[in-house]
């Protein structure tokens, strides 16, 4: 699991199903990583889901389908990745 915004992009060349994303990242700003993401070709629409400990502020501007406050519960996520996969797919769930 990339600790690093440069890292996490490299690893999105790997097509991920959803992506997860702490707003404290080790190397400075998940809104720029989720700025830059977004500009990645074909990963304009891939399902994130933003954690953090602080405010949420406004996900849905910087790029994310989903916040979760940290911190969690397992079942919460659980429950967001498969809302989101389920959406992502066109099935319900």
């Amino acid at each position: 699991m990339p600790r690093t915004g440069p890292r996490g992009l490299a690893k999105v060349e790997e097509n991920p199903d959803l992506i997860i994303v702490d707003l404290t990242m080790a190397d400075g700003d998940g809104y720029e990583f989720l700025k830059r993401l977004r500009a990645v070709p074909g990963h304009a629409t891939t399902p994130v889901i933003v954690s953090s400990g602080q405010l949420a502020g406004d996900v849905a501007i910087a790029g994310a389908d989903r916040f979760l406050a940290k911190p969690f519960r397992a079942n919460e996520l659980n429950a967001l990745v498969d809302e989101l996969l389920s959406s992502s797919r066109g099935t319900a769930s």
